[in-house]
C-alpha cells in the first residue's frame, strides 16, 4: 500500500525537539497542559502508518482510563486526516479500524496500536512491539515498565516516555536525571513547562498568573514549572542523599571510629534485621552490616564489631536493655540510645543535618539509600511531628544504624577535637 505521508509542522520548538530524536529512549518532563500527550500521538501514529506491514504498537499508561485519553485523541486525529477521508471516499478495503472495548486502533496496512494499562502486567508480555509511548510514567511502576521493556527485545524499538511529575524517588525520574546528565548514550532528556506553552499559545498567560497567585508554592512549581518535588512528606532530599554517594565500600573495621546499631529481634516466626553503621572520623562510611540473628550469635557478633569503639545501640525496647547489659561489659564505649518521639526527631534532624550538608559520605547500597529516599515526616492530630519508614519501604534499619553513627560523631565533634586511635 502506496502512502504520501507529510510530516507534521504544527510542533513548537521543544515538541519538535522531542518528535525529530533519534535517540531509542527519550524521557519528557512535563508541566501539565504543555502539549506532550499531542505531539505523541502524533509520533506513534506516524510509526504505525509507516511501520512495516501486520506489525504492533503500543501506547502504556497506568490505568486504562489514561490509555483511553490517548486512544480518544488518536480516534479525533485520524478521523479528521486526508487518508482516512480518502479511504472512506474510495470505498477501499482498506480502512481503519476503532475497537474501543479492546482499546486498539487497526491501519489500513495491517498495523495495530494496543492501547494498555500497568495495572494488568501479566496481559503486557508476549506482544512484539515495534514502538511505544509511555503515558504518565511516573504514576506507573516499574514492573510494569519492565514488563513493557520485554515487548521490545526482538525489535529494539523506540519508546517515548512522558509524565507530569509526582516525586523524586520512583523510576522515570531516576532514568529522566541520569539522561538529563548525558549519562545515557542510548536517550535524550527533556522538560516542558507552562512558558513553553504560553509562548506557543497554547496556555493563557492569566492561566499562568491565577494559579503563581492562589497555588500552593510546591503545587505551583510541580503542575506549572516542572520542578520536582522530593515529597510533601520527605525527610531527605533525593539530590542531597544521591550528592553524598562514593564509589566503594571498604567493608572493614580498620577505620571505623563510630558505629550505630539497630537491633532485630525474634517474634515467633518473623524475624527483623539488626544493622551496623560505621564511620570513620571524616564521617565516610566504612562499615556495614545487616543481618539476622538471636542470643549468642547476635551478641558475639555485635562485640566483635563494637570492641571499644564509640557507638550508640538502640535499646528501645525490653530486650534491647538486655542486649546493652551483656555487651557493655566488653564494650567500655558503648552507649543506649532509648527511642521516643522526642529522641527520634532529634536523631532523624541531627542525619538530615548531616547529610544536607554533605558532612557524611557513603556507598550506593540499596537497602540504605531506598529507605532514606522513602523516610516521611507526618503530624499527628495533636500537632507533634513523626517520623516513619514512609510507605514504599517495609524497614527502617539502615536509616536508625546510620542515623545512630552520625550521632556518635557529632558528639566527638561537639567536644571540640576528634579523639585519639584509642583501639588500636
Amino acid at each position: 500500500m502506496q502512502i504520501a505521508y507529510r510530516k507534521p509542522t504544527c510542533f513548537y520548538p521543544k515538541q519538535q525537539a522531542i518528535y525529530d530524536c533519534d535517540k531509542r529512549f527519550t524521557y519528557t518532563m512535563s508541566a501539565n497542559k504543555t502539549g506532550k500527550t499531542f505531539s505523541h500521538a502524533i509520533w506513534i501514529n506516524e510509526k504505525c502508518i509507516l511501520g512495516p506491514e501486520g506489525t504492533d504498537y503500543a501506547w502504556l499508561a497506568p490505568v486504562f482510563s489514561t490509555s483511553e485519553i490517548a486512544y480518544k485523541l488518536l480516534h479525533r486525529l485520524i478521523i479528521g486526516s486526508n487518508l482516512y477521508k480518502k479511504l472512506a471516499e474510495e470505498n477501499s478495503e482498506k480502512q481503519f479500524n476503532f475497537n474501543a472495548s479492546k482499546m486498539r486502533i487497526t491501519y489500513p496496512n495491517s498495523n495495530i496500536l494496543h492501547f494498555l494499562s500497568g495495572k494488568n502486567v501479566a496481559a503486557i508480555y508476549g506482544k512484539e512491539i515495534h514502538a511505544g509511548v509511555v503515558d504518565e510514567a511516573t504514576r506507573l511502576s516499574e514492573e510494569a515498565w519492565d514488563a513493557f521493556l520485554t515487548t521490545f527485545f526482538v525489535t529494539d524499538g523506540p519508546i517515548k516516555l512522558i509524565s507530569n511529575q509526582t516525586i523524586k524517588n520512583n523510576w522515570f525520574y531516576k532514568k529522566w536525571d541520569k539522561a538529563m546528565k548525558g549519562n545515557d548514550d542510548s536517550a535524550e532528556a527533556f522538560k516542558l513547562t507552562a512558558h513553553d506553552a504560553i509562548e506557543a499559545g497554547i496556555m493563557p498567560q492569566s492561566v499562568f498568573d491565577y494559579a503563581q497567585k492562589h497555588f500552593r508554592p510546591a503545587i505551583f512549581k510541580r503542575d506549572f514549572l516542572a520542578i520536582v518535588p522530593d515529597s510533601e512528606v520527605s525527610v531527605f532530599d533525593y539530590d542531597k542523599v544521591y550528592d553524598n554517594i562514593i564509589d566503594d565500600l571498604e567493608n572493614s573495621l580498620n577505620k571505623v571510629h563510630y558505629l550505630g546499631v539497630d537491633l532485630g529481634f525474634t517474634e515467633g516466626q518473623k524475624s527483623d534485621w539488626t544493622c551496623c553503621v560505621g564511620l570513620d572520623k571524616q564521617g565516610t562510611l566504612k562499615f556495614f552490616k545487616r543481618f539476622k540473628a538471636m542470643g549468642e550469635a547476635l551478641t558475639d557478633k555485635l562485640k566483635a564489631y563494637i570492641g571499644n569503639r564509640k557507638c550508640y545501640l538502640d535499646a528501645t525496647a525490653g530486650g534491647g536493655q538486655t542486649i546493652y547489659s551483656f555487651l557493655k561489659k566488653d564494650c567500655s564505649n558503648l552507649e543506649p540510645y532509648v527511642l521516643n518521639n522526642t529522641s527520634k526527631q532529634v536523631l532523624i534532624e541531627t542525619l538530615c543535618h548531616y547529610i544536607n550538608g554533605g558532612k557524611i559520605k557513603y556507598p550506593e547500597i540499596k537497602e540504605l539509600i531506598d529507605e532514606l529516599l522513602a523516610y516521611e515526616v507526618e503530624e499527628t492530630k495533636t500537632g507533634k511531628t513523626t517520623y516513619n519508614n514512609g510507605k514504599s519501604a517495609n524497614h527502617d534499619d539502615t536509616v536508625i544504624a546510620l542515623a545512630l553513627a552520625v550521632l556518635t560523631l557529632k558528639n566527638e565533634e561537639d567536644k571540640g577535637s576528634l579523639p585519639f586511635d584509642y583501639f588500636f
